[in-house]
C-alpha cells in the first residue's frame, strides 16, 4: 500500500487542511464513515497457451494500468454523498449531466459516479496533488496562449513538465506513476471512444479495399457489425502489421539487416543522477530513479536519438537503412530494438567484419577500466529463476569457449570467447558476456546488446519480434461480439514508462525511409468515398475515381520525356521518382527526397482471387498502361490475371509439363524423353500423369516403333518396360503411378521371367539381382592390379561373406585412405565379386555425387529411408513387411562411402533398423558393412555447431565405433604409376595439410600456415580478383561449345562462402559471350501447415522472391548457352543427374534446359532438366513457414563452395579466400581437388602481415577427428 508508514500526526494535519480548503470534502462521506467491503485483489496469471512475448508476467515491481472492456459503464469514481450541500452549490455553474451520474434509492445515500472526463475527477482522485480542489480538464478548456481547445493529452503533458518552482506532482514519489498511467488511460479511452463513435460509417468491405487484406476474415453475416480499429491508431494490431510490412519493404529494397541492437535504459546515468541531486534540496532527500519515471523516459529518448544519429553518420559503417521499435515488456525500464542495414562494402560478410564491431569478451581492466566497468555491470548475463527452465538457462548461458568467431550456415554467428588466464572460479567469465559493441557501450554506458545478422533467414524473426504488439496480461475476460477495439483493450497492460512515452508524444517506432502505401484493385473496383451531406458532380466523381494505381497507368501512357522514366519503373518503384498529389490525385515528378522513399504495394490475400494475381504481375511488369495491358503476355490478352501469371511461369500448373515435354521433343531422343518423363513423375507430381503419357507416347516409344514397325502395341509395351526400369533404378516403381499402363497389361510380349519380375516378385530384389554381367566381369579383371593392402582387405571381407550362415556373426569395417589410395577401386571389386555370386550387395554414399562412383550406388537417405531431421531417437521409415525390408534381409554386403561427413545418428538409425529386421542384436543385424571415408575431409554439417558439437556428431563418437575393424590404405596408386617428383611433393603437402602437421606460424596462431609461395597470390585490389578469374578461364570465349565441355569440366574456382561464389559466378557469366541467354523467374509460395503462424500466407511475393538460401534454387536464374551449371538436387541418379553433377548448357527453352554432363561415369550424356518444386524447411532458418519454390534446380558453376566441391575431380583449381576457411578439412578438400601442384592457385585477402614474409591463411584441423 502506498504510504503505509506515514506519521499519524502528519495525516491529521493533511486532513484538517483538506477540510478547511477543499470544497469537495463537504460533499462526500469519508472512508471511515463507510462500511468496508470484503478485501479484493487482482491476480495476474501466466497461461500456458498465451503468447509469451506479450502475455508474460512482470519481472519487476512497477505501477501500471490494466485495460478491460468487460464493463460498459467506463471508468469512474463512486462517492457516497452527505446530507449537506450538493455539487452544483460547491462547483459554480455545474450540473449533473453526461459525466456525473446521481443514483439514489429511498432511504439510501446519494451515490455519485464521477466519470473520468469530468473536471472534478482529478481533484477527487488526487486530493494531495490538488489540495484546494482545483478543477481538472474538461471538454471546452481553452489555452491561455492562443485560445484554442486544450486536448486531454496536452493537459496531462503540461502537468508532467517541471517549471522551476516546487511541483507537488514530481515530489509525490509513486503517486507520480499512478497519475501518469491514470491520465494515459483517460487519453486512450477518449481516443478509442471517438473511433467507436465513428464506426457507423466504416464497413468491412470498404475498409479491406484500402488496407492490407486479412487472411482469416470471418463471414460478416455470422458475426454482426464489426467495430474497426484502424491502422492509423498507434499500437493497434493493424498499425503494428503495417509497420512490419513497411519494414519488410525496406528489406526488399536494401537487403537483410546486418545488426540487431537492443538498447535498455540505465537508471544510473549521470544525467539522471545529477537531476536527482539537484532536487534533493526541494524534497529533503534524494529520491530513487523509480520515483521519477518522467526523467527516465525523457533521458532514454535523448540517448536513443543520439545512438540513431551516430549510426546514421556511419560510426559502425555506412548505413543504408534502419528500423527502430521501443518496448517495455513489463520490465520497468524502456528498451528499444534497432535493425541496421549497412550499404555496399560495409555489409557484414566475414568473421573479421563481426570482430571489428562486436565483442563477447570482458575487456582488460588495466587497459580500459571504464569499459571494463560498463561491461561487467551491464553486459553480463546472470542466470536467475526467471530465465531457468528445468535447471537450464533459456538463453543457453554459459556459452562455449571459442577461439575465433565463425558464421553458421543458418546466419547466426558464434562469437569469439577466449579463455582468459586471469579468470577466477568465483567470477563471471567470457562465457556469460552478452555480445556488445565496445564503441557504443563506451559512449552510452548502458545495456546495448549488438548481434550480427548475416543471413536473410534471420529477417522475419527479427522484424516480427520488434513489431509483436502491446503488452498484455491474463485475467477474467468475456466477449460475445467481434469488437476490434474491445479486443485491443482487453487485458492490455501499460506501464508507467510507456504511458509517459505516449503522453510526451515520443514516437514508438521509427524508420530511416518513408514508405508510400500503394493501392491494389481490379478494374472498376476501387473504393470511392461519397459525401452524404451534398450532391457530387460528375467531374468530382471522376477525380475521386482516380487511384494511385490508375494514375500510374495514366503516367505510363503519357509520351512526355519527363514521364519516360515511369515506363521503366515497377509500380512499387514509382514513389522514388514521383510524388503523389492527393489534391490533384496524380503522380508528379519528384524534385528531391527520392532516396529516402520506398513504395509498398498493399498485400492481398490469396483468397482474394484475381486481385492477388494482378498484384503478382505488378511485381514484375514495368510500365503497364492499363489493366488490360498488364494481362497481355507475348501479344496475347488473357481474360484473367491468373492465366497471365501462369503463362509467365509465376504459378505452379500442370500445363508447364506439357510445355516442357513439347520443347524437349524438338531435339531429344526417345530414351532422353523417357528419362525426362521419369524426373517429372518423381519430382514434380503431375496431376494427370496418364494424360501426359498419352500426349507424348509416340515420341517416347519411337525407338521401339522402329524395331517393331508393324506392332504399335508391342512398341508401347517395351516403352513401358523401359520406363519401369528407369523408375526402379531411381528408387521408385511403376506401381506408384497406377494411372499409367502397367506391365501386366503386356505380359504376352515379355518372357515369363520378365513378367514375373514385373508382376509377382519383389521389384527391388529383382533390380539388385540383375546387374550387367559384362560390367561386373570388366571390374573383376582389375583384381590383378590390387595392391597388397587391397588383397588383405579383400580376403578378410570375402572370408566373412562366404562363411556358413550358422557361424556368421557379421563384421563392420572402416576403410580409410588418402585420395588415390584406391578406396573406390576396392569397393567396386567387392561389389562385383558378391554380385557375381548371385548375392545382393548394396552400395550407398552420403551424397549423390559420391554414389555415382560406386556401381549401382545410391544415396543412403533414399536407400534406408532416413528422416530429414536427425536426432538420437531417429529411426528409418522401413516397415517390416515391405519390399525394402525383404531386400535388406537378403543383402550380404553393404558399402557406405563418404561416411565421414554423415551424422552418427543416421548410421545408428540404420543399425537399429537392421537389428529389428533381422531379429539379431549384433551390430547391423549381423550384416557385413564397410564404411569408407576420409576424416581429413569435411565432417557433418551442424547448424550453429561448435567444434565440440561437430566432433560429437562424427561416426567415431558413436557407440558402434568400438565394434568397427579399421583398415588404413597407405599406398597411393597415383604415385606408383607416376614417378614425377612434383606429384610426390604435392601428395606430401596434401598429407601434412590434412593431418595438421604442416608448419604453423606461432605469431599468428596455431591454425595459421604460410602457403607455398608458388601457390599463393595476394589480394590487394579488385583488379587482382579480375586477373585471377581471367587466369582460370582465360580461353572460354575462344572455344566452340563442343570444346567448352571439356574445358569447363576440368576447372573451377572454389571459395568458402556461398555469397562469394554467387558474386564470382555473376561476374564470369557476364564475361561469357554466347548465342543465347534466358532469365528464369521462380514461382514462390508458402506451404501452410497447422503449426505455422496465422499470417504466414500474407508474406508478400516480393519478399519470398528475395529469399536466397544456400544450395536452394534462386528466384532469378540467369543462364547462357555454353555456361557451366551444377545440379542442386538428385533428379535421376541412374542417369548421373545427382546433387553436385556439373553440366554445360546446350539449349535454353522456356520450360526445360538441355545440358550435357561434363564429368564422371556419365560424362558426355545429354539430359533434359525440368523445373521442380523444392520445399525449404523454414524451421531450420527461423521461418514460421515452408517456402515452396518452383524453379530449375541448378545454379551457375564457374565457381562453387568448397563443401560442394567435395567429391569432384578438377584438374585446374583456383581457390579464392576473401577470408580464411572456418571448418575442419576445408583447406584440405580445396587443395586435394587438383592432382598436381602446378594446377592450383590461391588468391588470399588479408594474408600478408607486417614483419612476416609470404602469404598466410588458416588450416582448421580437429585433431580429435583424426585420432
Amino acid at each position: 500500500m502506498l504510504g503505509g508508514n506515514l506519521n499519524q500526526s502528519t495525516v491529521t494535519k493533511i486532513q484538517h487542511l483538506l477540510l478547511q480548503h477543499n470544497a469537495f470534502t463537504q460533499l462526500y462521506k469519508h472512508a471511515k464513515d463507510i462500511p468496508k467491503d470484503d478485501d479484493m485483489r487482482l491476480v495476474l496469471t501466466a497461461q500456458p497457451r498465451s503468447n509469451s512475448r506479450t502475455h508474460n508476467l512482470p519481472t519487476c515491481s512497477e505501477i501500471a494500468v490494466l485495460f478491460s472492456e468487460t464493463s460498459k459503464s467506463g471508468r469512474h469514481i463512486l462517492l457516497h454523498g452527505t446530507d449537506g450541500p450538493v455539487l452544483s452549490e460547491v462547483v459554480p455553474n455545474y450540473r449533473v449531466g453526461k459525466h456525473v451520474c446521481l443514483d439514489r434509492q429511498p432511504g439510501e445515500d446519494h451515490l455519485f459516479r464521477i466519470k473520468e472526463f469530468h473536471s472534478a475527477y482529478d481533484p477527487l482522485q488526487y486530493p494531495l496533488l490538488f489540495p484546494t480542489g482545483t478543477l481538472g480538464w474538461s471538454y471546452g478548456n481553452k489555452s491561455g496562449l492562443n485560445g484554442k481547445n486544450v486536448s486531454l493529452n496536452n493537459y496531462a503533458r503540461y502537468h508532467l513538465y517541471e517549471r522551476g518552482a516546487f511541483s507537488p506532482l514530481h515530489a509525490s514519489g509513486p503517486l507520480l506513476q499512478v497519475f501518469a498511467v491514470d491520465n494515459f488511460a483517460k487519453v486512450e479511452n477518449q481516443r478509442l471512444g471517438f473511433l467507436r463513435d465513428q464506426t457507423n460509417n466504416l464497413r468491412s468491405d470498404t475498409y479491406r479495399a484500402v488496407h492490407d487484406a486479412v487472411s482469416h476474415d470471418v463471414d460478416v453475416n455470422s458475426i454482426g457489425k464489426r467495430i474497426v480499429l484502424p491502422s492509423s491508431y498507434t499500437g493497434g494490431p493493424r498499425y503494428m502489421r503495417q509497420r512490419y510490412l513497411d519494414a519488410m519493404a525496406i528489406v526488399r529494397k536494401y537487403g537483410r539487416p546486418d545488426l540487431f541492437i537492443t538498447v535498455t535504459c540505465n537508471p544510473k546515468w549521470v544525467e539522471i543522477d545529477r537531476e536527482l541531486e539537484l532536487a534533493k534540496e526541494d524534497y529533503g532527500f534524494k529520491r530513487p530513479p523509480s520515483d521519477r519515471p518522467d526523467l527516465l523516459t525523457r533521458m532514454f529518448r535523448l540517448k536513443l536519438l543520439a545512438i540513431e544519429a551516430m549510426l546514421t553518420k556511419g560510426i559502425l559503417g555506412r548505413q543504408g537503412a534502419h528500423v527502430r521499435s521501443v518496448e517495455f515488456q513489463k520490465r520497468g525500464l524502456p528498451h528499444a530494438h534497432i535493425l541496421v542495414i549497412f550499404s555496399g562494402d560495409d555489409k557484414i560478410k566475414t568473421a573479421a567484419d563481426i570482430d571489428s564491431i562486436i565483442s563477447a569478451e570482458i575487456p582488460d581492466k588495466e587497459k580500459n577500466p571504464r569499459l571494463h566497468k560498463i561491461v561487467t555491470t551491464c553486459m553480463i548475463h546472470k542466470c536467475s529463476d526467471r530465465c531457468l527452465e528445468n535447471g537450464k538457462c533459456k538463453k543457453n548461458f554459459p556459452k562455449a569457449y571459442c577461439d575465433e568467431t565463425s558464421i553458421g550456415s543458418d546466419g547466426y554467428p558464434l562469437y569469439r570467447r577466449r579463455r582468459s588466464s586471469a579468470e577466477r572460479p568465483s567470477e563471471y567469465t567470457n562465457q556469460y558476456v552478452i555480445p556488445y559493441c565496445p564503441t557504443l557501450s563506451a559512449m552510452f554506458d548502458c545495456h546495448i546488446n549488438v548481434e550480427a545478422c548475416t543471413s536473410i533467414s534471420a529477417v522475419k524473426y527479427l522484424y516480427k519480434y520488434i513489431f509483436k504488439g502491446s503488452d498484455r496480461s491474463n485475467f477474467q475476460l468475456e466477449s460475445s461480439k467481434l469488437d476490434e477495439i474491445k479486443q485491443y483493450q482487453d487485458a492490455r497492460y501499460v506501464s508507467c514508462c510507456e504511458a509517459l512515452t505516449r503522453i510526451f508524444s515520443f514516437d514508438m517506432f521509427n524508420r530511416s525511409h518513408a514508405v508510400e502505401n500503394l493501392e491494389i484493385h481490379l478494374e472498376g473496383e476501387q473504393v470511392v468515398c461519397i459525401p452524404t451531406d451534398r450532391p457530387m458532380s460528375p467531374q468530382e466523381l471522376a477525380r475521386r475515381n482516380r487511384t494511385k494505381l490508375t494514375a500510374f497507368f495514366e503516367l505510363c501512357r503519357e509520351n512526355s520525356d519527363s514521364q519516360a522514366r515511369a515506363r521503366e519503373c515497377l509500380y512499387h518503384d514509382i514513389p522514388e521518382h514521383f510524388v503523389w498529389n492527393s489534391n490533384l490525385r496524380k503522380w508528379t515528378p519528384r524534385k528531391r527526397g527520392g532516396k529516402r522513399m520506398i513504395g509498398r504495394m498493399l498485400t492481398v490475400s490469396p483468397r482474394s482471387g484475381d486481385c492477388f494475381y494482378m498484384r503478382m504481375l505488378l511485381c514484375y511488369r514495368r510500365g503497364p498502361t492499363s489493366h488490360e495491358d498488364l494481362r497481355t503476355v507475348n501479344g496475347v490478352v488473357h481474360p484473367k490475371f491468373k492465366s497471365a501469371a501462369l503463362a509467365l511461369g509465376f504459378l505452379e500448373n500442370d500445363e508447364e509439363w506439357l510445355t516442357c515435354m513439347r520443347e524437349a521433343t524438338e531435339t531429344a531422343t526417345p530414351y532422353e524423353l523417357r528419362t525426362l518423363f521419369v524426373s517429372i513423375l518423381i519430382h514434380c507430381e503431375p496431376a494427370d500423369a496418364r494424360g501426359l503419357w498419352n500426349k507424348f507416347e509416340d515420341e517416347m516409344s519411337q525407338d521401339f516403333h522402329r524395331m517393331y514397325p508393324d506392332d504399335s502395341q508391342k512398341s508401347t509395351a517395351f516403352a513401358i518396360q523401359a520406363l519401369s526400369r528407369c523408375l526402379e533404378s531411381n528408387g521408385s516403381s511403376l506401381d506408384r503411378f497406377q494411372e499409367l499402363p502397367q506391365l501386366a497389361q503386356f505380359e504376352q510380349y515379355f518372357a515369363l521371367e520378365e513378367t514375373n519380375r514385373g508382376r509377382q516378385s519383389n521389384r527391388l530384389v529383382a533390380m539388385e539381382s540383375s546387374h550387367n554381367q559384362e560390367q561386373i566381369q570388366g571390374i573383376l579383371e582389375g583384381k590383378s592390379t590390387m595392391t597388397e593392402e587391397h588383397e588383405v582387405f579383400y580376403n578378410d571381407v570375402m572370408s566373412e561373406i562366404t562363411k556358413e550362415s550358422n557361424v556368421r556373426r557379421g563384421k563392420v569395417y572402416f576403410l580409410e585412405g588418402e585420395g588415390g589410395s584406391g578406396k573406390t577401386f576396392i569397393s567396386n571389386i567387392l561389389l562385383a565379386q558378391v554380385r557375381s555370386m548371385n548375392k545382393i550387395a548394396l552400395a550407398v554414399a552420403s551424397s549423390g555425387l559420391a554414389a555415382l562412383n560406386l556401381i549401382g550406388g545410391t544415396t543412403a537417405h533414399s536407400r534406408f529411408c532416413l528422416p530429414r531431421s536427425l536426432h538420437e531417437l531417429s529411426r528409418c521409415d522401413v516397415r517390416k513387411q515391405s519390399h525394402l525390408a525383404e531386400l535388406l534381409r537378403l543383402t550380404e554386403l553393404i558399402i557406405w562411402d563418404e561416411c565421414s561427413m554423415m551424422h552418427k545418428y543416421a548410421v545408428e538409425a540404420v543399425d537399429h533398423m537392421l537389428q529389428d529386421l533381422m531379429d539379431n542384436a549384433l551390430p547391423f543385424g549381423g550384416k557385413v558393412v564397410i564404411f569408407s571415408g576420409d576424416f581429413k575431409q569435411m565432417l557433418p554439417v551442424i547448424l550453429k555447431g561448435t567444434p565440440g558439437l561437430i566432433l560429437e556428431a562424427c561416426l567415431k563418437n558413436s557407440y558402434l565405433w568400438s565394434n568397427v575393424a579399421k583398415f588404413h590404405l597407405t599406398v597411393n596408386m597415383r604415385l606408383t604409376n607416376n614417378n614425377s617428383e612434383s606429384v610426390r611433393e604435392f601428395a606430401g603437402l596434401l598429407k601434412s595439410i590434412g593431418h595438421g602437421t604442416y608448419p604453423t606460424c606461432t605469431e599468428l596462431g596455431a591454425d595459421y600456415i604460410r602457403l607455398p609461395d608458388d601457390l599463393a597470390i595476394p589480394y590487394n585490389s579488385p583488379d587482382d580478383l579480375g586477373s585471377f578469374l581471367h587466369s582460370v578461364y582465360q580461353d572460354m570465349n575462344n572455344l566452340r561449345i563442343n570444346e567448352l565441355r571439356s574445358y569447363f569440366g576440368c576447372r573451377a574456382i572454389l571459395a568458402p562462402k556461398h555469397s562469394v561464389v554467387a558474386d564470382i559466378n555473376t561476374t564470369l557469366l557476364e564475361r561469357l559471350t554466347s548465342d543465347g541467354e534466358m532469365t528464369y523467374l521462380s514461382a514462390d509460395s508458402v506451404a501452410e501447415k497447422r503449426d505455422s503462424d496465422a499470417d504466414a500466407c500474407e508474406f508478400p511475393i516480393e519478399f519470398l522472391n528475395s529469399i536466397d538460401i544456400n544450395n536452394f534454387p534462386s528466384h532469378k536464374l540467369h543462364l547462357k548457352v555454353g555456361c557451366p551449371i551444377i545440379l542442386l538436387r538428385n533428379l535421376c541418379t541412374s542417369e548421373g543427374m545427382c546433387n553436385g553433377t556439373r553440366l554445360i548448357v546446350l539449349e535454353l527453352k522456356t520450360r526445360c534446359i538441355k545440358a550435357q554432363i561434363m564429368n564422371g561415369s556419365h560424362k558426355n550424356k545429354i539430359v533434359y532438366i525440368p523445373r521442380t518444386t523444392t520445399i525449404h524447411d523454414g524451421e531450420q532458418n527461423n521461418y514460421p513457414f515452408e517456402l515452396r519454390r518452383r524453379q530449375f534446380p541448378v545454379q551457375v558453376a564457374f565457381a562453387m563452395t568448397i563443401h560442394k566441391a567435395q567429391g569432384q575431380t578438377i584438374s585446374h583449381v583456383g581457390v579464392y579466400l576473401p577470408e580464411p576457411v572456418f571448418s575442419h578439412g576445408q583447406l584440405y578438400v580445396a587443395m586435394s581437388r587438383a592432382q598436381a601442384k602446378g594446377n592450383i592457385k590461391f588468391l588470399v585477402a588479408n594474408g600478408q602481415y607486417e614483419g612476416l614474409p609470404g602469404i598466410y591463411t588458416k588450416n582448421v584441423v580437429y585433431q580429435e577427428a583424426l585420432e
